[in-house]
């Protein structure tokens, strides 16, 4: 998660109810964050527990909303209206399967499947600052002002999936966790090869950028397809700054942004959100790993060092071996008064194990397409309605 917050401290397990101030204390981003988490973990429990893991209110004039028809061999239409998944809301204006606002398709990668397939919906939340949505900043405050609160963003995905002649629907309501990672972004103005000029160079050496750094760039296309829960999607390349024109604001990397098969033309639509990441590992290996690994190797059942004395350590699998997906973090508080991190321990005092704090997937089945013939199809609606009270 790349925001820059003192701690996320919201359990469900801890049944609180409300977070109050109190007269003349300090108050912190944490309070508040948590005040909201516990609401909305309150209502999204409480739509989930009524409606059930995905429903949608019926509409008597139409398909109910995301209702899947018009499939010509090409593409399929999606219709109008809202569907509650995980009891998370989920908005449609109307759209098809290549112009869905966050889908970024590609046409190389993401061809209807000539055989049967399942059409389902892929919702997750995008952490989004005022880099990607400008109008979140306050103008009183000036172009160079204070930053000030970020947002998070129901992102959902109409995809589809292959499936042998005869083939069960799979169950799609199991959760898998991803977010994208790196606290400190810079705005792209334009990228020309290995040079990417930016619109400032940071504010300072913890905020900004500087010769030896590992950069990513990213747009809002690179995250919801880096998103995706396809196997055979390779990450894109990080990169190493070589140079820095500080009175142009360009920086120089040491590779062709162009070139790069995932990013495509990240950094070049300006209505994407074009940004540079910064990596806090830096470019000089690790552990005897090359600089040109461009990062850090993953072993299990070893502690394995960060930074100033924090460590962590991925336990093995029992039965089988773990999956790691692109994105996983975890948030690790370190505080310098008691020289510790804040991480759960147990009535021995080890740290225990917790899945990755990531950002959840959550899905809904929508449909059941079987291409017959060029004019012929078979289509089965797998939505669950429920009836809304008028």
């Amino acid at each position: 998660m790349h925001g820059d917050f003192s701690r996320v401290i919201f359990d469900p397990a801890r049944r609180f109810s409300s977070v109050l101030s109190q007269q003349g204390r300090v108050q912190l981003d944490a309070d508040f964050n948590e005040q909201t988490a516990i609401l909305l973990h309150y209502v999204r429990t409480l739509a989930s527990d009524l409606l059930g893991p995905a429903a949608y209110p019926p509409d008597p004039d139409g398909l109910g909303g995301f209702g899947i028809d018009g499939y010509d061999g090409d593409t399929f239409s999606v219709a109008p209206g809202r569907m509650y998944v995980d009891g998370i809301l989920c908005e449609c204006d109307g759209t098809d399967y290549w112009d869905q606002p966050d889908g970024h398709l590609d046409p190389e990668l993401d061809q209807l499947p000539a055989g049967p397939f399942l059409v389902y919906l892929r919702v997750w939340e995008r952490f989004v600052t005022a880099r990607e949505a400008p109008w979140i900043r306050e103008t009183a405050l000036g172009p160079n002002g204070p930053d000030t609160t970020a947002r998070t963003r129901v992102v959902w995905q109409v995809c589809v999936l292959p499936l042998e002649p005869g083939a069960d629907t799979p169950d799609m309501r199991s959760a898998a966790r991803f977010v994208e990672n790196g606290s400190v972004v810079l705005p792209v103005r334009g990228v020309s090869g290995p040079v990417v000029e930016l619109e400032t160079l940071g504010r300072d050496d913890k905020l900004g950028v500087d010769v030896g750094d590992v950069v990513e760039i990213v747009d809002d296309a690179v995250v919801c397809r880096g998103a995706s829960d396809r196997t055979d999607e390779a990450g894109g390349r990080l990169y190493t700054v070589q140079g820095i024109d500080y009175d142009a604001y360009r920086v120089t990397l040491d590779g062709d942004v162009t070139e790069d098969p995932f990013h495509r033309s990240a950094g070049q639509v300006p209505t994407r959100h074009p940004l540079l990441r910064r990596w806090d590992h830096g470019a000089g290996g690790w552990d005897g790993v090359p600089a040109e690994a461009m990062g850090v190797p993953l072993r299990e059942g070893e502690w394995l060092p960060l930074e100033d004395g924090v460590e962590v350590r991925f336990e093995t699998g029992q039965d089988r071996p773990r999956v790691y997906r692109r994105g996983d973090y975890w948030l690790i508080p370190a505080r310098v008064l008691t020289g510790d991190v804040e991480w759960p321990r147990g009535r021995q005092g080890q740290p225990l194990k917790r899945r990755p704090h990531g950002v959840r997937y959550h899905y809904a089945p929508l449909a059941l397409l079987e291409p017959r013939d060029a004019d012929d199809f078979r289509l089965v609606d797998l939505r669950m309605p429920f009836a809304p009270r008028r």
